[in-house]
């Protein structure tokens, strides 16, 4: 497949044939030398424990953005209810 891509783009680019055939060649037989050229370093046992414990619940993004939420709706009632509006007397 990517044989085929690599000839579409190159020829509408007016690449020679030959170019094309050793550029695709190069990239298919890159992947099996670095298969074949493993190094012989031991292996690293790393253990990635990401189970911390819980914390304090406050410092939770989520709780910060409730709180958040909270206060502004608190802010906009004390301005609604401090602007007073009193009410509409409906005169029959």
């Amino acid at each position: 497949m990517r044989m085929a891509v690599l000839l579409l783009m190159l020829g509408l680019l007016g690449t020679p044939a030959a170019l094309v055939t050793e550029v695709a060649a190069q990239t298919e037989a890159a992947p099996a030398q670095t298969q074949s050229q493993s190094p012989a370093t031991p292996q690293a046992d790393v253990d990635i424990d990401v189970n911390r414990g819980g914390g304090v619940w406050y410092t939770d993004p989520v709780w910060i953005g409730i709180g958040g939420v909270v206060l502004v709706l608190l802010v906009v009632v004390i301005a609604l209810a401090a602007r007073g509006g009193g009410t509409t007397i409906v005169r029959d």
